[in-house]
């Protein structure tokens, strides 16, 4: 029955109403299809199905995306530390500088 509809189609020029018509009722019977009771099921799926359709689209983007992210934490950390120890240093320094500045001073 399809392929005599599809035939048909392709042999005659359809109007606008004619088409507006077909486009009314394949509507409602995408509709019906889909609030149908027997078709309600196959529209929530398991998550594991979830989890083994998109892993291997997402997992390979994802591995070098959060490897990226853990290096970039490391060498933040890093630089936190030698900032806060870069400061210290300089306290010292900066410490000793005021004593040894007074015994060299010719006066």
């Amino acid at each position: 029955m399809l392929v005599g509809c599809t035939q048909a189609a392709l042999a005659a020029p359809l109007s606008p109403a004619t088409a507006l018509s077909h486009a009314a009722r394949a509507q409602r019977l995408a509709s019906e299809a889909y609030f149908d009771p027997s078709m309600l099921a196959l529209l929530y799926f398991p998550d594991e199905h979830k989890y083994a359709v998109y892993t291997p689209l997402f997992g390979p983007v994802a591995v070098p995306l959060l490897v990226a992210l853990l290096r970039e934490v490391k060498e933040w950390r890093a630089g936190r530390r030698r900032r806060k120890g870069g400061e210290e240093k300089e306290e010292e320094e900066a410490a000793e500088g005021k004593e040894g500045g007074r015994e060299g001073e010719v006066g």
